[in-house]
């Protein structure tokens, strides 16, 4: 199974939508029914044209006529006839020779889009300090800007291609770290075009590309988009020299079981589960589909002992759609997603690299827990641990992760991870996008509203 991303805003698309023509698809690219506006539109369909045949000759020879005796007055019919036959006979022949062959359609000219630039907006008269960039307002940009920002090469195109690869049975595991560093500084361009007066925001972007790929062209093409941003805005140099090197959102506590933990998807060994979602971060799909936290919501817990970290998550779900053997994405189900490596890559992740880089744990409830449906198993750390089993009032999720698999992606012993649950709450017919609403802890790590450091646990 292929698993497709929308070209516009990312997300998600699923072979139903594919098979049901809710979605568009040219080439290896897809846009999402939600953004069909801005697709292209399909390539018509050219019939191959019909060869034309001369016409069919009389078979045999024609018998030459008889002169009857005397002279006889000749008829200007048959000169007539002659005349006409030779010419059809011509025009036939033309058209038999040039075999029925149309003139080729002229290509449409390409799109030239203008090469990306930090536009230059004047300062708001006496302002002190240039307010910061506003999550909500950033989305997506639409249509094909910027899309060749970096290096002049597809780097966008070829990012959503290799997430592909990720999700599909055996793929490699391809990172590279100039090669992500092109992707964030093409979505700092994007965002410095869609954005031209948040220069707070372009800041923060080209100086994420700077922190997190120093040494790269791209960190220094970032430099100097960001020396630009200052010597424009002189109070935007003075805030972001007091800037701290690592964001300011404070950690949670993941604190110590005294006691083991069984993964069967029951809450027996959890006294209490802190964290909850009942105001969603984000809803993506179809918010209006989202009827409050009766409809769907959830509440969980971490803690961590010895052998490692356990994540347990009560969620409620008014109505339960099961589709078998699908992602859980298509119907009801959980998605876990855990950033156990170290700062500043755990902090300033976009979400890049799943089952590689960070781990995801996606499941959908069965009625027990050898019965839990968990995705890509066969991708997921040795030793791992998950359950997904139906309550009365939806399904609770559990999953032990090993304190090795931790220790390896920090280098020493792990001290905090980063965390983001999101549930999908189907109430329509399988696979329908305008009765999903698929509800976020944080903001979602790949989308634009995503906050930096979001999620983060200490461990105490």
């Amino acid at each position: 199974m292929q698993i497709f991303f929308c070209e516009t805003c990312g997300r998600r698309v699923s072979d139903v939508e594919l098979a049901r023509g809710e979605c568009r698809q040219v080439g290896d690219q897809v846009w999402c029914k939600k953004c069909l506006p801005n697709a292209p539109a399909p390539p018509p369909r050219v019939r191959p044209p019909t060869p034309l045949r001369a016409a069919p000759q009389a078979r045999g020879r024609a018998r030459a006529s008889e002169t009857p005796p005397g002279p006889k007055a000749s008829s200007p019919l048959p000169l007539f006839a002659g005349a006409f036959g030779i010419g059809l006979g011509v025009a036939i022949g033309i058209l038999v020779l040039a075999g029925g062959k149309r003139p080729a359609p002229r290509p449409a000219p390409a799109l030239e889009m203008p090469a990306p630039a930090v536009l230059q907006q004047p300062v708001p008269p006496g302002a002190g300090s240039f307010p910061a960039a506003d999550p909500a307002r950033a989305g997506p940009v639409a249509g094909p800007v910027a899309t060749k920002a970096a290096g002049g090469s597809d780097d966008l195109e070829e990012y959503r291609r290799h997430l592909k690869r990720l999700a599909e049975p055996g793929a490699a595991r391809e990172t590279g770290g100039e090669f992500f560093a092109k992707v964030a500084l093409d979505e700092a361009l994007r965002y410095a075009v869609a954005n031209p007066e948040d220069a707070a925001g372009q800041l923060e972007r080209f100086g994420r590309v700077e922190r997190n790929y120093p040494g790269t062209p791209m960190a220094v093409r970032a430099s100097e988009e960001a020396k630009k941003l200052r010597e424009k805005h002189p109070h935007l140099a003075a805030a972001s020299a007091s800037e701290p090197a690592f964001p300011t959102v404070r950690a949670l506590d993941c604190p110590r079981r005294d006691g083991p933990v069984v993964v069967d998807g029951r809450l027996d060994e959890w006294k209490a589960l802190p964290h909850e979602c009942l105001a969603p971060a984000q809803i993506q799909f179809s918010p209006a589909s989202w009827r409050g936290p009766e409809d769907s919501s959830f509440r969980f817990a971490v803690a961590h002992d010895a052998e490692g970290l356990y994540v347990a998550v009560d969620v409620t779900d008014d109505r339960l759609v099961i589709v078998p053997n699908e992602p859980p994405w298509v119907h009801d189900g959980i998605e876990i997603r855990i950033d156990a490596r170290a700062d500043p890559p755990r902090s300033f992740g976009r979400g890049e690299g799943e089952f590689d880089q960070i781990l995801l744990v996606a499941m959908y409830p069965g009625d027990t827990a050898e019965a839990s449906f968990i995705w890509n198993r066969e991708k997921l750390p040795s030793g791992l641990k998950a359950a997904c089993v139906k309550s009365t009032k939806g399904y609770v999720a559990e999953l032990a992760l090993p304190g090795s698999y931790l220790n390896g992606k920090q280098g020493r012993e792990w001290d905090s991870f980063r965390l983001n649950i999101c549930v999908d709450d189907m109430d329509g017919a399988p696979g329908d996008r305008n009765e999903t609403a698929q509800i976020w802890w944080q903001p979602d790590w790949r989308q634009s509203r995503n906050v930096i450091g979001s999620g983060t646990f200490a461990r105490r």
